[in-house]
């Protein structure tokens, strides 16, 4: 990605849990993205335009996903979901990346198998990682990031940060009436 010297639009879509067969979705538990919340906070405090998506929390109109940049979340409960959505978001022009902890432990065959729809993957603690995408940061020096460049698999550095840089969330969104 090229540096922006304008406003970009982000989104972050926490995608529907899958339902197994005979399952009941209290089964399966339903948990609030603390780790999207967290980027939404961070990406809002360092005044980018950033949009929250929860699919879980009532449905959203295909033509919704439109960011320049579309961060989606996955866990084995979401993932089949999430390549929908990474589908999509692709099909309209967007940069998109993929975190959560399945991303986590997974990031390299994800983004091998699945790097036509996803540009990036973030390993681990995504704030920072999101935030330098969005400032259009050369990808190769963002840290746990893994991506494809002229179809070779590239993986930078991880980093530990220090989760008080970040601060605290901020709850004036929507998110008050998921809890």
């Amino acid at each position: 990605m090229k540096n922006r010297n304008f406003k970009i639009k982000i989104q972050l879509i926490n995608p529907p849990i899958t339902v197994i067969s005979g399952m009941d979705l209290k089964d399966i538990g339903c948990f609030p993205p603390l780790g999207l919340f967290s980027i939404f906070s961070f990406l809002k405090k360092n005044n980018f335009q950033v949009e929250f998506i929860d699919f879980n929390v009532g449905s959203i109109p295909k033509n919704k996903i439109n960011g320049d940049i579309v961060g989606i979340g996955a866990d084995w409960r979401t993932y089949k979901n999430a390549l929908k959505i990474a589908e999509q978001a692709k099909s309209q022009g967007s940069f998109v990346v993929l975190g959560g902890s399945l991303v986590s432990s997974l990031g390299r065959t994800i983004i091998n198998r699945r790097g036509k729809i996803i540009d990036a993957v973030i390993i681990g603690d995504g704030e920072i990682p999101l935030l330098k995408i969005a400032r259009g940061d050369n990808l190769e020096k963002i840290p746990n990031l893994i991506f494809k460049k002229q179809g070779k698999i590239i993986e930078t550095k991880k980093y530990e940060p220090d989760l008080n840089q970040y601060g605290p969330i901020d709850y004036s969104y929507k998110f008050k009436s998921l809890f």
